[in-house]
């Protein structure tokens, strides 16, 4: 394949993310690809951007599979297209029962007269995908994705059967299976207009590749790529001293010590002993961590050891029960703030947001910085940054000590003349 064949006018891509993580991981974005990538358009869960002309799309295309860890899935768009007023008007006059039909017809003929234009452009991003997986079939077999806010699902495999049979049809060597396919074509709707692209992350995840696919589990056991921008709102340093106290399998912390290069060390403690064990399989080849059996409640740590903790809070829905965290949060809060440093940062996830303010608040030694919801394992999660305030508030209540006590014995005084 010749490099001319590699460069692109304008390409675009686009990736899913974490729902409620999207300036993260445009951030990530954007300083790992600084000025490669323009346009950037933020939606729930998806970003999508524009690479720069004259660039090899091959090259861009491996950095972005190896090298974004906060993304699941990337995309490479074939082309785009929005529907016409008079499309519109038909969609909007046809009844309830014909909708559907006319839409896909609508959508097809969108599909076949974009091709068409764009019949270059997919045939040369068919072989960059080719050369990315290391593969060259005579027969490349596809599956077209049509997403549900295309068209609904009753109707999309008629549409998916459509675009199918055209695309066997003009390019001989495509031929369509639904189970042992070695690419897949999407076509989605984002905002108000309509995208067909190739999947890159055709098998797994990028968030699940950052570890490995053999690695323990937990129930509660969370996205790579979750962790990956929670380490990032923690700012591991070098030196640091950091404990995740409910660790889980160690996903966290698995990532930390991966993609965080910086001498940090960390504690991963847990009060349930298959958890550890599993922790310790996981954490086997990372040094400067070590694993503590114990109850969260009750550490056996000394008082402010720890520059920081990052944990995944007890949600209360798949393992244990809102009433257990009426009890559990208050106890977690005074011992997180009994192990934490003065101006020492806490970054926790939890779906229970009355009892994580009500706890994490001021008067108990803590300062929030940052809070926002994401979407878990189907479930909305607030992510809650915060800095134990403890020093600033003994000096300032040392500070108004201080005064009053000036102002009583300049109040004596007064009386004495």
């Amino acid at each position: 394949m010749e490099e001319n064949k590699l460069l692109t006018m304008l390409s675009q891509v686009y990736v899913t993310v974490t729902s409620g993580m999207e300036k993260l991981s445009k951030l990530e974005f954007q300083e790992k690809f600084q000025t490669q990538f323009v346009n950037f358009e933020v939606f729930p869960g998806k970003i999508i951007c524009s690479l720069q002309t004259q660039i090899s799309v091959l090259d861009v295309v491996k950095k972005l599979c190896s090298d974004l860890k906060s993304v699941e899935h990337v995309f490479l768009i074939l082309y785009s297209f929005s529907l016409n007023e008079k499309e519109l008007e038909i969609l909007k006059e046809s009844t309830h029962a014909d909708k559907a039909n006319i839409s896909n017809l609508i959508l097809f003929q969108e599909f076949k007269e974009n091709l068409h234009k764009n019949q270059q452009i997919f045939l040369d991003f068919l072989e960059i995908y080719k050369v990315l997986k290391g593969i060259n079939p005579e027969k490349l077999k596809f599956r077209i994705d049509i997403k549900e806010n295309v068209i609904p699902r009753s109707e999309k495999n008629e549409l998916a059967k459509l675009m199918a049979e055209f695309l066997e049809k003009n390019f001989s060597f495509l031929e369509a299976d639904l189970t042992e396919y070695g690419i897949k074509l999407a076509l989605e709707k984002i905002d108000k207009k309509y995208y067909f692209s190739i999947k890159l992350t055709m098998n797994l995840p990028l968030g699940i590749s950052q570890v490995s696919a053999l690695r323990e589990k937990t129930p509660a056991t969370m996205r790579p790529s979750i962790a990956y921008n929670l380490c990032r709102l923690l700012n591991i340093e070098e030196g640091d001293l950091i404990i995740d106290p409910m660790c889980g399998s160690s996903t966290i912390i698995e990532i930390a010590l991966k993609e965080f290069k910086q001498q940090a060390f960390y504690i991963c403690s847990d009060i349930d002993e298959l958890s550890i064990q599993k922790s310790q399989k996981n954490l086997a080849n990372y040094g400067y961590v070590d694993l503590v059996l114990c109850n969260s409640m009750r550490t056996p740590f000394r008082k402010n050891c720890f520059n920081k903790i990052i944990t995944d809070m007890p949600f209360g829905k798949r393992c244990g029960s809102h009433h257990n965290n009426l009890k559990i949060y208050p106890n977690l809060i005074k011992e997180f703030n009994r192990i934490v440093s003065d101006e020492g940062k806490a970054v926790v996830v939890t779906t229970e947001k009355n009892l994580i303010f009500t706890n994490f608040k001021k008067k108990n030694g803590w300062k929030r910085e940052d809070f926002f919801m994401i979407n878990k394992g189907g479930l909305d999660t607030f992510v809650v940054v915060s800095r134990k305030n403890e020093f600033k508030r003994k000096g300032k209540k040392k500070e108004c000590e201080e005064v009053k006590k000036e102002e009583n014995i300049s109040d004596l005084n007064k009386s004495q003349i």
